[in-house]
């Protein structure tokens, strides 16, 4: 059914090595989950739909990804960590806020934290996972987060994104990213593998600063 709430009241819901934690049939909407941990599962530690709520939890140590939702969702307050793919997944218009993903991707590479496309990343962190640290699709905003020592790119964002008050310091390939059309306003880019910042065409690069980084500074 919609319109259903999973409060797990601070205790841990933990696998056994495969299936998924928390699994919602597909079209089920308006699902909450909220407050503990998901931990060992083959799959994905939590796996919703669309307009899902995903509050306090911790996903861990998951054989798939952390966290994943739909469109028009909300993840707040989570730490998605040593997960084999994503450590946060959310589809088209969501928002990420105030969340962490750290050592994700271990098994595909794949970012720390994704948003879909029109979604917002807000005041997060991605250190240390497998792929990019932030991932934003087209027209994404990423909104004073930070990226460090991942294997990927810091934060990486697709045409017309906009990236604010971003600071991505020893990632190994690009610091800071966006497409076509994007924007990059009072942004920090250090001890990049590649460029600080890169831009696509037709973009914007405002008030931002890189340095020692192994490419340019800022190229488009």
């Amino acid at each position: 059914a919609n319109d259903v709430t999973i409060d797990l009241n601070g205790f841990t819901l933990e696998g056994l090595g495969s299936g998924t934690g928390i699994q919602v049939s597909a079209f089920m909407e308006n699902v909450t989950v909220r407050n503990g941990v998901v931990r060992g599962w083959g799959g994905a530690g939590v796996q919703l739909e669309n307009h899902a709520v995903v509050e306090g939890v911790r996903a861990a140590q998951n054989g798939g990804a952390g966290i994943i939702t739909g469109s028009w969702s909300l993840v707040s307050d989570c730490e998605a960590s040593n997960n084999g793919s994503r450590g946060i997944s959310v589809e088209s218009h969501s928002v990420v806020r105030n969340s962490m993903a750290r050592y994700n991707g271990t098994s595909d590479g794949e970012a720390g934290i994704y948003a879909g496309m029109a979604s917002v990343v807000e005041s997060c962190t991605a250190y240390s996972n497998g792929g990019d640290g932030i991932e934003a699709a087209l027209a994404a905003v990423v909104v004073h987060s930070t990226a460090t020592d991942n294997s990927g790119a810091g934060i990486r964002g697709g045409h017309t994104t906009k990236i604010d008050g971003g600071v991505a310091h020893n990632n190994h390939d690009l610091g800071i990213a966006v497409g076509d059309n994007g924007v990059v306003t009072d942004s920090v880019a250090y001890f990049s593998g590649s460029v600080g910042i890169w831009s696509g065409k037709a973009a914007i690069v405002r008030g931002s600063t890189t340095g020692e980084n192994v490419g340019a500074g800022i190229e488009t």
